[in-house]
């Protein structure tokens, strides 16, 4: 029997247009964390709704990361930058989320 990627993707969770990866929203527990654990949560949680996204071929992902210090959001365009899955992305003002999201547009 051969693998059948249509009925895998069926079987996965929903994906999302727009993905919130304030700590808050990812955990209750995230007081007891480290920086360090909390950011790899934060990237863990970017990746599973990258593919989501990229597997159910939609053409873009919009990531709210804050403004905060920038370290999240620098990492986030680290991670973005050797995906060849993505077309661009930019970081630019947006009018329901203003300066702390970026915007992916997905090579399909």
């Amino acid at each position: 029997m051969f693998y059948k990627a249509e009925e895998a993707r069926d079987k996965m969770e929903a994906p999302l247009h727009v993905v919130d990866l304030h700590i808050e929203k990812l955990c209750t527990h995230y007081r007891d964390l480290s920086n360090a654990e909390i950011i790899l949560l934060q990237l863990e949680t970017l990746e599973k709704y990258f593919y989501l996204a990229w597997v159910h071929h939609l053409g873009s992902l919009t990531v709210i990361h804050g403004v905060g210090k920038g370290k999240l959001k620098s990492e986030i365009h680290r991670w973005l930058k050797d995906r060849p899955e993505v077309r661009n992305f930019e970081s630019r003002y947006h009018p329901l989320y203003g300066n702390g999201a970026t915007v992916i547009q997905f090579a399909l």
